[in-house]
């Protein structure tokens, strides 16, 4: 009975832990660095009326794929990351909590 007992709690236990690091999905801190320089490149060409929609999408994919070589990234690796934290909220929603706090303290510096 004890064994069943034991085996029980090991297969509930998982639930209660901390969210161990997924392999091939980027950290939290490495999702904020990327998603901020996103957003400030976004902010940067759509933001300027002097282009056309097709102009600011070109120039937007242009600078994308540098903010992945900044950060030393692979696309594919970074959507797979989005994908996952889009299906953890409490962590998609920390994760933009500190891309904001990024982002003001970036204005701040201004």
């Amino acid at each position: 009975m004890k064994p069943l007992l034991a085996l029980v709690i090991l297969c509930c236990t998982p639930h209660s832990l901390p969210a161990k690091t997924v392999s091939g999905i980027l950290s939290k801190d490495r999702m904020v660095g990327i998603l901020a320089d996103l957003e400030l490149t976004r902010a940067a060409v759509y933001d300027h009326g002097n282009a056309t929609q097709a102009k600011a999408d070109q120039l937007f994919r242009e600078n994308v794929q540098r903010i992945y070589q900044k950060h030393v990234v692979e696309p594919v690796i970074f959507q797979k990351s989005y994908l996952y934290y889009l299906h953890h909220p409490e962590l998609m929603q920390e994760i933009y909590r500190l891309v904001i706090a990024r982002l003001e303290e970036l204005l701040l510096q201004m």
